[in-house]
């Protein structure tokens, strides 16, 4: 899994002309299988995926935070269709999910247990170090 990170800030405009300073966060993920997400309704397929968290300051505080407002996945893959960008928003623990799903699907398996690779060499008449 590699993931990268950009951190850009922005001034978003509220009511009556006051400002909230605002921020996202971008990082890219890469999942090697295909995966699902919560609330997402088909399988979304493996590749590099943008992720936009976008947080406010807080200005109630003596110092410098912010505080989480959204996250959204997005892909410019061109798996889904040419020149198609496509977002979707997700919860912070649901992505977390996927990604260590894809990350056990990634391990590799494991070779048979000892015994068999014993007993499987030993009838091949291969020398097992005894």
């Amino acid at each position: 899994m590699r993931i990268t990170s950009h951190v850009g800030i922005q001034n978003a405009k509220q009511e009556e002309e006051t400002k909230t300073q605002t921020r996202i966060n971008k990082r890219m993920v890469t999942f090697q299988h295909p995966f699902r997400l919560n609330d997402v309704d088909s399988e979304l397929p493996a590749g590099d995926y943008v992720v936009e968290t976008e947080e406010e300051l807080v200005e109630e505080i003596s110092f410098v935070g912010f505080r989480w407002v959204s996250m959204t996945l997005v892909s410019h893959s061109s798996k889904i269709g040419p020149g198609v960008t496509r977002f979707w928003p997700v919860r912070p623990e649901d992505l977390e999910e996927a990604l260590m799903r894809d990350a056990e699907t990634t391990q590799e398996a494991p070779g048979p247990p000892i015994g068999e690779y014993y007993q499987a060499n030993k009838m091949k008449g291969e020398s097992t170090n005894d």
